[in-house]
């Protein structure tokens, strides 16, 4: 993030208030984006109104000026050194929040992330943090695998396992085996090992899949059943162990491999529902999904998350997402949480021209004779009362005066 870059300000109501709220001026995570939208709807941080952007510098300083108000020193002074540590650090971390987060989450809850410097600003602002990226705990097998387990725990466990499964194939053939032979259906198990071994490696996602580990197939005409696994050698026991532990480990990993393989949009519904549950009403809190940052707003029991990409910023009717699926099939709504129906729109403002025909070169004449036509109407009708006035008097006035001002007037 350059300190010289900018963010465009939008005017939206919110609670019945016009507040601004700051667009992002480029893709990418910035939470010191949502962190200062969040303060902005709550007004606990003001921006002038007739600003219409606002740079990093500025902004910075006036998240850090709230910081340090919503911190008053503590009465002890023991505890007061402590704080007024904390609040440098914090300080320090602040411009650090324009480029990113560094974010490890658990699985279990949807606010258990791993603590970090940069999570202690999120503290000192009184705000929360919530992610959806739960084990539905009806997946027992799941669940029991990764258990309270972080995500960099679970790629570190399955980078190394990857390592084992590509450098030591013997005895990975051998735990296939064995385990086959303790099974007494060598063909399911052989079976099963390569169904785990063909789904994609989580470590190489963006490179063909594991070709080596994949175990076998039987050509057309052999038999489907393993050979019976040779007899350990009496001097040879911890290998047996070794390579069913390796088998274990390996089923491990392929489960990992599935639950982050299928919830690739780190949202599930287990996750999604946990959020309905966990967000407080009114609730104004940062969500985390798909290494992006998002203000979001528990309204009426629905969650809706800002939209601040830019490219909507002249879009005054398209302030929230409503956060109903994890498809991302999801309605845009305007400031009073109502769904935007842009072709509903569109059709009522087409119906409004249809009822307000244009005005032809007819109607200009039309209307002009008609005002030529006003002025000798009422002369006549003037003409004809001052004649008979006349008459009345004796006839003094001269004679035809009102046809004379109606020729006139014609």
């Amino acid at each position: 993030m350059n300190a010289d870059d900018v963010y465009r300000i939008k005017t939206v109501t919110y609670n019945n208030k016009r507040v601004p709220i700051l667009m992002q001026n480029e893709n990418g995570p910035c939470p010191l984006l949502a962190i200062s939208n969040i303060l902005l709807l709550q007004q606990k941080i003001h921006i002038h109104h007739d600003l219409a952007y606002i740079n990093f510098r500025q902004l910075i300083q006036i998240v850090g000026d709230y910081l340090v108000e919503f911190n008053p020193p503590h009465p002890n002074p023991e505890m007061q050194a402590n704080q007024q540590q904390q609040i440098a650090d914090a300080l320090a971390v602040l411009p650090k929040l324009g480029r990113g987060l560094d974010v490890n989450i658990r699985f279990q809850k949807i606010s258990d992330f791993e603590y970090t410097d940069e999570l202690s600003v999120l503290d000192m602002l009184g705000m929360n943090m919530v992610h959806g990226w739960l084990c539905d705990p009806q997946d027992v097998e799941t669940k029991e695998v990764i258990k309270d387990l972080s995500y960099n725990q679970l790629i570190c466990e399955l980078v190394e396992l990857d390592h084992v499964a590509t450098t030591s194939q013997p005895a990975a053939s051998a735990a296939q085996n064995a385990e086959g032979a303790q099974t007494g259906s060598a063909a399911a198990t052989r079976d099963q090992i390569a169904e785990w071994a063909a789904l994609p490696s989580v470590v190489s996602w963006n490179s063909h899949n594991r070709v080596s580990s994949r175990a076998p197939a039987a050509e057309e005409g052999e038999s489907s059943e393993l050979a019976p696994a040779p007899a350990p050698a009496p001097d040879a026991p911890a290998s047996t162990s070794g390579d069913q532990d390796l088998v274990k480990r390996m089923r491990k990993a392929q489960v990992v491999e599935a639950f982050l393989n299928e919830n690739a949009s780190q949202l599930t519904y287990y996750g999604l529902a946990q959020l309905f549950a966990g967000v407080g009403e009114k609730e104004l809190c940062v969500f985390f999904r798909n290494n992006h940052f998002c203000s979001m707003c528990k309204h009426e029991k629905e969650l809706y998350l800002l939209v601040t990409d830019v490219g909507f910023y002249d879009q005054p009717d398209i302030v929230w997402e409503k956060l109903a699926d994890v498809t991302g099939d999801n309605a845009f709504c305007d400031s009073q949480f109502r769904v935007y129906h842009p072709r509903k729109r569109e059709k009522q403002g087409a119906a409004g021209k249809a009822a307000a025909p244009g005005i032809t070169v007819d109607h200009l004449n039309q209307a002009l004779n008609q005002m030529a036509a006003v002025p000798g109407t009422v002369v006549s009708a003037v003409g004809s009362a001052f004649d008979s006035a006349v008459g009345t008097l004796g006839g003094n006035a001269p004679a035809g005066a009102a046809g004379a001002a109606a020729a006139a007037a014609a």
